[in-house]
């Protein structure tokens, strides 16, 4: 809501036609201000989605490459002579993104060639009743993701293995995390479910499509050298990244920024974390504090209240008249900040045709032709796109 990055033109995402906004000029990135401070920067990214919008700003040398290529290309680069001694490297790996993608039967080979045990034990792991027929499309869609996880985890671990035997794992900060998780039909019957248009994957499986933690609740893993290791327990945001950055690599904190550095995040008091931004339907949005979170749907007008100590799955809205007061309130604040104005980026065919091979354009050739109907919702000019059965 602050910098203007990722905003489509309607209430339904339509990639097959158009990219999302790019970032606003008035924010300066991390690698601008690395850049600034004597980082050379680089990335090495499987996605040509980033530059186009402006996240890669400031960055001095982009490579888009495959994402198993990634890790090795950055480790060959750290063996050039004469490199310099600050290096800000970003490396987005898009493997998750689409394993689950595939055909039926291209996901059941890949997975005929994994340890049975392994299989066994994402099986087990799989929500509701997914893997319940373990020969079923949506139980292989379901391994097929855990495999591609289990695939980054070990490009992570080649990651640090290349460092330490370069001799920079002990002088080096390395930050896991994501963008978004991904459903499996947890909430395929919520009436806060919004209909991905391209209908790609089935009820409730993706993402784009809801505020519930499955897509949320996402990982933040960091090493840094010389340091021990510890959990913190207080929740974090992708809005601490930058503060926390800034901290470790000793850039002044611009004000402007809201997250929290690490020793912040360490000692932080209870804070309201908060998202928005469902790409397939009119806003949501979220806010969590402590124990409770509470999910608003503009159309049609929904409010629900969960408490994730004693209903992690977000399954049962709890009536908490004071609960929901004060994260109404804070949520309609949220909810009123206007994103700064920005253009949308601009796409080629070649970009275009590059987005597709990671499964963007899956399906049919665009949103608006799917076969929807346009229902009016009892709320006054909300208009509510449903799938037909």
């Amino acid at each position: 809501m602050r910098h203007g990055a990722g905003n489509f033109k309607g209430p339904i995402a339509d990639v097959d036609n158009e990219l999302p906004t790019e970032l606003s000029p008035r924010v300066r990135t991390i690698f601008e201000r690395l850049t600034a401070t004597g980082y050379d920067t680089a990335a090495w990214v499987a996605t040509p989605w980033l530059d186009r919008v402006g996240l890669l700003r400031g960055v001095s040398s982009v490579h888009e490459i495959k994402s198993a290529e990634i890790v090795p290309a950055f480790l060959r680069s750290l063996r050039a002579p004469a490199g310099p001694r600050k290096v800000a490297a970003y490396l987005h790996m898009m493997g998750v993104h689409d394993a689950h993608l595939r055909t039926p039967s291209e996901m059941r080979r890949a997975l005929a060639q994994v340890d049975r045990r392994l299989i066994a034990d994402w099986s087990s792991m799989a929500p509701g009743r997914v893997c319940s027929a373990p020969a079923s499309d949506p139980c292989m869609q379901f391994l097929a993701y855990a495999a591609a996880v289990r695939e980054t985890r070990n490009d992570v671990a080649a990651l640090l293995n290349g460092l330490r035997e370069s001799g920079r794992l002990d002088h080096a900060v390395i930050i896991v995390f994501a963008d978004h998780g991904e459903a499996f039909g947890e909430h395929a019957r919520s009436p806060l479910l919004l209909s991905d248009p391209r209908d790609v994957r089935g009820e409730g499986t993706g993402h784009g499509q809801a505020l519930f933690e499955e897509v949320l609740d996402i990982p933040l893993y960091m090493w840094i050298g010389g340091r021990t290791g510890t959990a913190v327990a207080a929740p974090a945001s992708l809005i601490d990244l930058v503060p926390i950055l800034d901290d470790l690599c000793g850039i002044t904190r611009e004000p402007s920024l809201r997250g929290l550095s690490l020793i912040e995040l360490l000692r932080a008091d209870e804070r309201s974390l908060f998202a928005s931004g469902v790409a397939y339907g009119a806003n949501q949005f979220a806010i969590r504090r402590g124990r409770w979170k509470r999910i608003d749907a503009v159309c049609p007008p929904l409010s629900y209240t969960f408490d994730l100590v004693h209903d992690p799955g977000e399954n049962d809205s709890v009536n908490a008249p004071l609960v929901n007061s004060a994260l109404e309130s804070q949520l309609r604040e949220y909810a009123q900040r206007t994103p700064p104005s920005s253009r949308t980026a601009v796409a080629g065919s070649e970009t275009l045709e590059k987005l597709r091979s990671i499964g963007y354009f899956m399906g049919r050739s665009s949103a608006r032709e799917a076969p929807c109907k346009q229902v009016v919702l009892p709320a006054p000019g909300c208009v509510q796109t449903l799938r037909t059965k």
